[in-house]
């Protein structure tokens, strides 16, 4: 009797390391740190640049430089510390294995497009997951990532990331 109450049990935390294990496959650490760095170097860069123009405006707060150039450098700023940390939190165990909700699928697509992995622009209210994962695929390649066979919320986040990224050097 006791042994039927523990066979639930068993095959729910050997489900748990199958699982875990193929995530560790589809968004392997080793491949997924140098893009996380990437976006600390991004937020660094843009606090420099806003702490930069923040002092300046101390000094000289009537300044042209100290309005909508301020406003700018103090968005990009925010921007990129919310990815920075958005990403840390979904590299967590609890948020890795998430699947990109449909909202986030929309966002991807115009991500995809703006980035050039994405041909044509779809129509957000026909985004699916079959339609992005063959530009996806193409993403996950150019940074040595594997392919998936569904889209997961971390490697939309990666690719928004990089496309404000892109944003930011123009």
């Amino acid at each position: 009797m006791n042994f039927l109450k523990a066979v639930p049990l068993l095959l729910l935390v050997f489900s748990t390391q199958l699982v875990a294990e193929s995530i560790e496959q589809i968004l392997p650490e080793k491949q997924l740190t140098p893009l996380v760095s990437k976006a600390r170097q991004d937020m660094e860069k843009n606090y420099t640049n806003y702490a930069v123009q923040f002092n300046y405006c101390q000094k000289a707060p009537n300044a042209p430089e100290c309005g909508k150039s301020y406003k700018m450098l103090q968005s990009r700023y925010t921007k990129s510390e919310s990815i920075y940390k958005s990403l840390l939190l979904t590299l967590t165990d609890n948020f890795k294995s998430l699947i990109a909700p449909p909202s986030a699928l929309k966002q991807l697509a115009t991500d995809l497009h703006l980035l050039g992995y994405l041909k044509e622009k779809i129509a957000l209210d026909t985004v699916n997951e079959s339609k992005l994962l063959p530009a996806l695929s193409l993403w996950l390649k150019e940074q040595n990532l594997p392919e998936s066979e569904h889209i997961y919320l971390l490697q939309s986040q990666l690719v928004y990331a990089e496309r404000v990224q892109q944003e930011s050097l123009n």
